[in-house]
């Protein structure tokens, strides 16, 4: 299932586009990889609970990344 857990506006300062953040659940990798020749795609996991010193130490710094998070977080905490 998905499920949107915000709408974020990357760079209001001079752009009009929006980012949907979704949640998807219940979902696994299947099947390989199709990428274009000079693509390069590594696939890592890690436990949820890591996230936050990932994101402390530098090793996650996208803004839409850390935003997903923040929102996944704040959704859990919901009843």
């Amino acid at each position: 299932s998905a499920e949107l857990l915000g709408v974020t506006e990357p760079n209001p300062a001079f752009m009009n586009n929006h980012c949907g953040l979704v949640l998807a659940t219940g979902v696994r990798p299947k099947g390989r990889q199709d990428l274009d020749p000079n693509e390069v795609i590594d696939v890592v996991t890690y436990p949820l609970s890591e996230v936050p010193a990932l994101v402390a130490k530098g090793a996650i710094t996208h803004t839409l990344v850390i935003t997903a998070f923040y929102l996944l977080e704040h959704h859990q905490v919901q009843p």
